[in-house]
């Protein structure tokens, strides 16, 4: 069973055709593994994560037709203990990372009837990643298997 907080904050902004989005995350992650048909197995797997992002862009366009160039910064730390089972263990490392993109979107409005409306889009972004690459190592005893 896995317990989970997520606590979040949003800010955005627009004015004329320019608009910026930001959030910045925390998640604490409280895992107990057990499994009692395969002999009784139990673990605990703790961890903590911080993520911020950060969305600009310019949209141009009219009433109903538009186009959205697009920027974005990522950012994310985890720390994640390392999960034991009896003699094996997994052990998380650098899951930590920094990404950018950039993108353009094309959207369209439609009516349905009376005042609601539709809107629907194409999107394409093409991302970079600056730092991290997470790894995981399982370890039985002295054999030590890294991914």
């Amino acid at each position: 069973m896995f317990d989970v907080l997520n606590i979040g904050l949003s800010a955005s902004l627009e004015t004329d055709g320019f608009f910026a989005d930001a959030l910045l995350k925390y998640d604490s992650i409280l895992g107990d593994l057990s499994d009692p048909a395969l002999g009784g197995f139990t673990g605990q797997l703790d961890g903590q994560a911080f993520g911020a992002r950060l969305d600009a862009g310019y949209r141009i366009g009219g009433e109903r037709f538009y186009v959205e160039p697009r920027v974005s910064l990522d950012l994310r730390r985890t720390d994640m203990d390392h999960l034991m089972v009896g003699a094996a263990s997994f052990e998380f490392a650098n899951l930590n990372g920094l990404r950018d993109a950039a993108g353009i979107r094309l959207g369209d409005y439609g009516k349905t009837g009376g005042s609601a409306r539709i809107g629907y889009f194409l999107d394409a972004s093409a991302l970079r990643e600056f730092s991290g690459e997470a790894s995981v190592r399982f370890r039985v005893l002295v054999d030590v298997v890294e991914f």
